[in-house]
């Protein structure tokens, strides 16, 4: 059974699915100019966690940032 599971709907109602494995999963939405990655893994407790990020879209012309993480304690925020 998979630990995480993706699913993933266009505006075209057309939908896809994948699943990943305790070493992890990574999703990226972009535009042009601005996206969101998360990447999905377990922290050292064993417990799942979500890294997010904001990154520079397609165009990838800056370093992605982590703006936080989410796990079941709820939502941290990065330090800037």
């Amino acid at each position: 059974m998979a630990r995480f599971y993706t699913s993933v709907t266009n505006s075209r109602g057309n939908l896809t699915t994948a699943q990943g494995t305790k070493e992890g999963q990574s999703a990226h939405i972009r535009g042009w100019d601005v996206g969101v990655k998360i990447d999905a893994g377990v922290d050292n407790y064993g417990r799942d966690i979500f890294l997010i990020y904001r990154t520079s879209g397609s165009h990838g012309r800056t370093s992605d940032e982590c703006i936080g993480w989410i796990n079941e304690d709820g939502f941290t925020a990065a330090d800037h």
